[in-house]
C-alpha cells in the first residue's frame, strides 16, 4: 500500500511538472525567431526564416532597408503557438564596404532583434574620366 500511495504521488507530480512547463509557453506572451543573424555573400541570397509566436507581430518597416526583401512582414498566433515561414532576400552589394541592418520584429509587449550582414566586393570603383580623356 504504501508503495501505490508513493508511486501515486510522483506520478502526479511528474504531471504537475509537465503540464506547467508545457503550458507556460502558451500562456505568456511568445515571440521567437530559428535564426538571429545572416551573413550573405556579395551576391546577396534568399534565406528561409521561421518566426514562431502566439501573438500579433510585425517587422518595424523602418528598420528593412532597401537591398532587403521580406515576403511576409507580420503575423497574428492567436493563443496558440503558431509557425510562419518567410523568406529574407538580401539583393547583391555592388559597394565596396560590406554593410549590416539590424531589423526589429515587435508585438504588443516584446521586441527581437534580427541582423543581416553582408559582404561588400572590396573593390572601389574606377574614376569616371572627363570627356577630354585626360590631361
Amino acid at each position: 500500500m504504501k508503495k501505490w500511495l508513493i508511486g501515486l504521488c510522483f506520478s502526479a507530480m511528474v504531471a504537475a511538472c509537465l503540464f506547467s512547463t508545457s503550458c507556460e509557453k502558451y500562456a505568456l506572451p511568445y515571440l521567437e525567431c530559428n535564426i538571429d543573424t545572416i551573413q550573405a555573400p556579395v551576391s546577396g541570397g534568399v534565406y528561409d526564416v521561421l518566426i514562431t509566436s502566439n501573438v500579433r507581430w510585425a517587422f518595424s518597416s523602418e528598420t528593412v532597408p532597401e537591398w532587403i526583401y521580406i515576403d511576409v512582414k507580420d503575423g497574428n498566433g492567436g493563443y496558440v503557438d503558431t509557425e510562419f515561414p518567410l523568406k529574407i532576400k538580401v539583393y547583391e552589394n555592388k559597394d565596396a564596404a560590406d554593410r549590416t541592418s539590424v531589423m526589429v520584429f515587435t508585438s504588443a509587449t516584446l521586441s527581437r532583434k534580427f541582423v543581416v550582414e553582408q559582404k561588400g566586393t572590396g573593390v572601389e570603383p574606377e574614376p569616371e574620366q572627363g570627356e577630354g580623356g585626360g590631361e
